[in-house]
């Protein structure tokens, strides 16, 4: 078998369920396919679910089925080959620590390592010498060469300054991503949102270009525009003396209401500020509920109503995407909206890399369409 192969910032998503060989659906915003590694070349992966089941191994991808076998299972979460089940799965290209040493990658041998196969002299590893890696009970012995080839000794890897410190990530929730408008833009799409965390929610403040009083902003989830897919919006409004309530209904072409804000008339200054949250986003088991605090400051005689709004999205699909439109014809340039990663795993900084291999999660990215 060849040596592995490596490539920075390979990631893409997989449904595949059992211990068969990942089907990779593509890659996550910010990396590469696996397409990179070459039809019938081997390398080191990393797989993980919502679930805290993780597998490394090494296995050889396929192009005409985009799919990458599971020969050896190096480590896992239960010591074995994961028997995965229903979900989104990140697969990516990684160095296990099994072949790391102070001077670089070493050679495996089980295969034995970058440094040749193993044979009754075998190609040394990196280092020159070669580890002995994985023993079998005795092994088939490798290709014989004659005294093979000192490996590739390194200087030490790529030696990162110290990575990036990162948000200590802490249990209210940490910025995912921040938008502010411009240009007069009638929506904003947030796509590739990581699932690493427990809770997403989304926070707005801005104001409305329409000349008029209230307007609804809608919202679009996995760009999933069947309006039967969502709830009407159930709200109440108090405005200190009076509290109402009623059900506002689906936009037929932009989804859900979820809040609103005012348009550019009475108060040069007026706002309105939205607080979503959308609880067990990533999960499988309920249809995702999202509920919504919302107020005001508007009009000649500016007052603030305070309006609780809640609707559900009647899908068990992990949330990956959330496309804001404005009610009427636009977001007023300087309109906020920033989306928050509340609980699961945090981001304490990611340390430096000895070996120049780096891996890490989907940041969502904002895409905006202007009106």
């Amino acid at each position: 078998m060849a040596n592995p192969v490596y490539y920075d910032r390979v990631k893409e998503i997989s449904t595949t369920v059992g211990t068969i060989p990942f089907v990779l659906s593509g890659a996550v915003v910010g990396y590469q396919t696996f397409a990179v590694v070459g039809n019938g070349n081997n390398c080191h992966y990393c797989a993980t679910d919502n679930y805290g089941n993780w597998e490394v191994g090494n296995g050889v991808y396929t192009s005409s089925t985009t799919s990458l076998s599971r020969d050896t299972i190096i480590a896992s979460s239960t010591g074995s080959r994961i028997n995965f089940t229903n979900g989104t799965k990140q697969v990516f290209l990684t160095v296990p620590s099994t072949v790391i040493t102070a001077s670089g990658i070493i050679g495996l041998s089980g295969y034995t390592g970058y440094t040749g196969y193993t044979g009754t002299s075998g190609r040394s590893g990196y280092s020159g010498s070669g580890v002995s890696g994985y023993s079998g009970s005795s092994g088939v012995s490798g290709y014989t060469g004659t005294s093979g080839q000192s490996g590739y000794t390194g200087t030490s890897g790529y030696t990162g300054t110290s990575g990036y410190t990162g948000i200590s990530g802490f249990p209210g929730g940490s910025v995912i991503t921040r938008h502010v408008t411009s240009g007069s833009q009638a929506s904003v799409l947030f796509s590739g949102i990581s699932q690493d965390y427990t809770d997403i929610k989304a926070v707005i403040i801005g104001r409305d270009t329409s000349v008029t009083g209230q307007l609804t902003i809608f919202l679009k989830v996995n760009s999933d525009a069947d309006p039967n897919n969502y709830t009407g919006s159930n709200y109440i409004v108090g405005t200190g003396t009076l509290v109402t309530g009623g059900v506002e209904a689906v936009d037929a072409l932009r989804g859900a209401p979820v809040g609103s804000i005012p348009g550019n008339n009475g108060n040069a200054n007026a706002f309105g500020m939205i607080d979503l949250l959308f609880p067990s986003y990533s999960g499988s088991t309920f249809f995702k509920g999202v509920m919504s605090s919302n107020g005001e400051y508007y009009g000649a005689t500016p007052f603030m109503p305070v309006i609780t709004r809640n609707f559900t999205w009647k899908s068990t699909q992990a949330i990956t995407s959330l496309e804001f439109f404005a009610g009427g014809t636009a977001f007023v340039d300087g309109t906020v909206i920033t989306l928050y990663g509340i609980g699961g795993i945090g981001v304490s900084g990611f340390s430096g890399y000895s070996g120049g291999i780096t891996t890490g999660k989907a940041i969502a990215m904002a895409m905006i369409f202007g009106g």
